[in-house]
């Protein structure tokens, strides 16, 4: 028989490991290509950026101030991938409508 204790340091590195992988999922690149190399390429990059924020987190926490400490809750993930993705629209000229001259109205 297994004790509380371990139970509960084993669903605790289970529940990181899920954590891990739903935040690798919401980072992903999405990509309709069947080549495996470009698709193992998107997870390394989603995963990079998990432990990027993870590191980003940790970062903030590690300063020394008064009074509670805030967490992740301040931070979310979901924060660093728009920032990401505004800096790529900015760099890249990305645009999200383009404006089309009215057409003339001439009859020939």
């Amino acid at each position: 028989r297994r004790s509380v204790d371990s139970v509960a340091a084993q669903y605790k590195r289970r529940f990181g490991v899920e954590s891990s992988y739903r935040q690798m999922n919401q980072a992903r690149l999405r990509t309709s290509s069947r080549s495996p190399s470009l698709r193992f390429l998107a997870a390394g990059i989603a995963f990079l950026l998990r432990k990027l924020w993870a590191l980003c987190g940790w970062m903030t926490l590690a300063h020394p101030r008064f009074g509670p400490r805030g967490g992740h809750s301040e931070f979310r993930l979901q924060t660093l991938l728009r920032w990401i993705t505004q800096v790529v629209d900015q760099k890249l000229g990305f645009r999200r409508s383009i404006k089309l001259a009215a057409p003339s109205l001439q009859r020939f």
